[in-house]
């Protein structure tokens, strides 16, 4: 992303580079409306020379945030089948219909009493 940005729209500050937002959601691929939105919801933003900038690192981990990530701990240590557990049983066949099409028979079914 940094090929990007040209270094006369970076704000250098203490530990940050700030982009001007229009700059920032164009590299983003994302629209200013886009932004204004996660502004409202808790990008950090800095508001400076009637212009608001976006951190890089900042708004990175703002986006990070967002993207809900499977854990890997939550997997199991081993697989399914080991060689101690015995083999899956096999489920049974399943069941199907009457092999004559009783909806093209003209007469109906009568349950038996």
């Amino acid at each position: 992303m940094r090929a990007l940005i040209d270094d006369e729209v970076v704000l250098r500050l203490a530990d940050d580079n700030y982009i001007p937002a229009a700059v920032w959601a164009r590299n983003k691929h994302i629209t200013r409306d886009t932004v204004r939105k996660h502004r409202r919801r808790g990008l950090p933003f800095l508001k400076w020379a009637n212009t608001i900038w976006i951190g890089e690192r900042q708004g990175e981990k703002y986006l990070a945030s967002l993207v809900r990530r499977h854990r890997k701990a939550s997997l199991p240590s081993e697989p399914f089948y080991t060689t101690r557990d015995p083999a899956p049983q096999a489920l049974p066949p399943r069941r199907r219909g009457r092999s004559g099409n009783s909806a093209a028979s003209s007469e109906p079914t009568r349950c038996a009493r």
